[in-house]
């Protein structure tokens, strides 16, 4: 049986769902004192990473996992489209050996993008919930839920805990660099210059690994971004294909149609 003083190895500080829909800018670029995560769900907003950073959109599916010391400033102004301010995140603020050894496992990004599937937002909004709660085993539950969400990240982002293959090793810094660069104007040269292989090479490794090519990896990471452009915000289809990285909207249409089976108009619908 488990005993009373059992030891939670994590701890949450905070769990909830912050929504603007007003200008707002933190004007403090003080390190963080613990873990902080941060999972754009709604709307846009600008962060600046750093000190020396450069302020970056920030669109849905877009994670942020920061450790004790790192910065990080955000902005909240007019979309320049819409002329309207709104952004919706969920955000955990949290410690603990749990945590320190999980970040010690494998190179954690500072920013990645992510799927934002139904499985992952109803953990998030029932950890948010559970933070709420005043019963006396809710600690030991928002543990757990806590866990399972880091454990979630860690599938979305394809983590190889251990690896020690060469390849391999080359193949994630690939991917990482490519989820970073998708949403902009991205070939393969790019991608095999950031890990120093000619263009054959990175695309036989990249393909070996992933078993995709590293076009078509890109190509997914710009539809699932438009999806949640489509879900989540009320952008014009046009509006979509441009921040989702397609030049052409032709393209997109038949991009999107072909993987989905419908076109954008119709899933929207």
């Amino acid at each position: 049986m488990p005993t009373p003083e059992r030891a939670l190895s994590t701890e949450v500080l905070h769990a909830m769902y912050s929504k603007h829909v007003k200008p707002f800018h933190t004007h403090t670029n003080r390190p963080f004192g613990n873990y902080y995560i941060r999972l754009q769900v709604e709307g846009q907003c600008e962060a600046m990473i750093g000190e020396n950073g450069q302020w970056e959109n920030v669109f849905p599916g877009d994670l942020f996992l920061f450790r004790p010391g790192d910065k990080c400033q955000l902005s909240f102004t007019p979309n320049k489209k819409t002329n309207e301010v709104l952004s919706g995140n969920y955000y955990f603020v949290c410690r603990g050996s749990w945590l320190d050894r999980w970040w010690s496992e494998a190179e954690r990004p500072t920013k990645a993008k992510i799927a934002l599937g139904a499985k992952l937002l109803d953990l998030c909004k029932e950890l948010e919930a559970e933070m709420r709660k005043t019963s006396k085993n809710w600690e030991e539950a928002v543990d757990y839920l806590l866990r399972t969400l880091f454990i979630m990240f860690d599938r979305e982002l394809g983590q190889s805990y251990g690896d020690s293959n060469r390849d391999a090793v080359i193949a994630q810094k690939m991917k990482r660099y490519i989820e970073n660069h998708a949403l902009e104007r991205l070939n393969v040269r790019d991608v095999a210059e950031h890990v120093g292989l000619s263009e054959s090479r990175a695309s036989h490794l990249f393909t070996t690994a992933v078993n995709q090519s590293i076009i078509h990896y890109a190509l997914d990471i710009r539809l699932n971004h438009a999806c949640d452009l489509i879900k989540f915000t009320d952008y014009s289809l046009q509006q979509v294909a441009d921040l989702s990285g397609f030049n052409q909207y032709s393209y997109f249409h038949r991009a999107f149609r072909k993987k989905y089976g419908v076109s954008p108009r119709e899933f929207r619908q």
